[in-house]
């Protein structure tokens, strides 16, 4: 037979355990907002091509609402801007666009993933130049 004080223990671990549970869960739920290289990897901590190296080539970029697109550089000048149609940028036209981050030679902008982006492709590219005409451009899909 317990005793009441174990009883009482108990009755209060219970909702303990269900807020640990929450709180380990919510760290993994796969709709979390993620830092996303642009040009590489989904996740800081990666070894991933950075703005202007590889760019066009990133196969299949896809993000969601919430995440942080990182563009990151060094070494040569680049800017980012964000077009707002599919013509113009592959035109490499940057009549009307974003600018996300001014030029420089080196360099970190972020750019957050909207709610009212999904569904939409985000287009980016450099204006420095020729960088847009060689490359360094990146159409990336929200979910």
């Amino acid at each position: 037979m317990r005793s009441s004080l174990s009883r009482r223990l108990e009755n209060r671990r219970a909702p303990l355990t269900a807020l640990f549970l929450v709180a380990v869960c919510g760290c993994v739920v796969p709709a979390q907002s993620l830092p996303v290289m642009v040009g590489g990897g989904i996740s800081l901590n990666l070894a991933v091509s950075p703005w202007g190296t590889g760019v066009s080539d990133w196969t299949a970029p896809a993000v969601r609402p919430g995440d942080l697109l990182v563009f990151r550089w060094f070494g040569e000048t680049h800017d980012v801007q964000k077009f707002g149609d599919p013509v113009t940028y592959g035109l490499c036209s940057f009549f009307n666009t974003k600018q996300v981050s001014p030029a420089r030679p080196v360099g970190v902008r972020t750019y957050t993933v909207k709610a009212k982006d999904k569904g939409r492709i985000l287009y980016f590219a450099s204006s420095v130049g020729s960088d847009c005409a060689n490359g360094i451009k990146v159409a990336i899909r929200v979910r």
